[in-house]
């Protein structure tokens, strides 16, 4: 029970804050698919348990972010029947499904960079950032002289920069 004092004499009761509204977006799957489809990267963070077995199920991410692969093939298409602006490459929220949204992103080279989040209420403006950041360590990733591409990055480094990239993103 909080009063404020609006006026000399005039008090009004403000219902505690909502617990609700300070939940914390978080970030559950990062994925990196090639031009041809091929994972070059998919990682999950915010694992969820599985009811029956009792045991963390990471398989449940994979499978959203390939089933969602046919919807960002169908905007390409789209962006590309309209032809669209081609520096938007932004996709935007795919699909919803029962505990997450999913956000996709397509390079200029045809790689589509794919985001699980679990919260249902987030702002687009939020969402390019974080592509934007997802981006450019992709950028660094590749200019590795070694990397050979459209083939997995299996980079510790790179690994470690997108774990504290959702770990910072997760606490904000």
């Amino acid at each position: 029970n909080t009063l404020t004092r609006r006026n000399r004499y005039i008090y009004t009761y403000l219902p505690p804050p909502n617990i609700d509204s300070f939940k914390t977006m978080k970030i559950a799957c990062l994925a990196i698919i090639g031009k041809n489809n091929n994972p070059i990267f998919l990682k999950s963070y915010n694992q969820s348990k599985n009811e029956l077995e009792g045991e963390l199920d990471p398989l449940s991410h994979h499978y959203i972010v390939h089933t969602s692969l046919d919807v960002v093939e169908e905007k390409i298409n789209q962006q590309q029947n309209k032809k669209v602006n081609a520096n938007d490459t932004y996709l935007g929220l795919l699909c919803p499904s029962e505990e997450f949204k999913v956000f996709g992103y397509v390079t200029s080279t045809k790689v589509k960079l794919i985001m699980l989040i679990n919260e249902f209420e987030v702002k687009e403006a939020e969402i390019k950032s974080l592509f934007r950041t997802f981006y450019s360590l992709y950028s660094d990733a590749i200019c590795n002289p070694f990397y050979q591409h459209n083939q997995p990055i299996t980079s510790r480094q790179f690994d470690k920069n997108l774990s504290n990239f959702v770990t910072k993103k997760s606490l904000e």
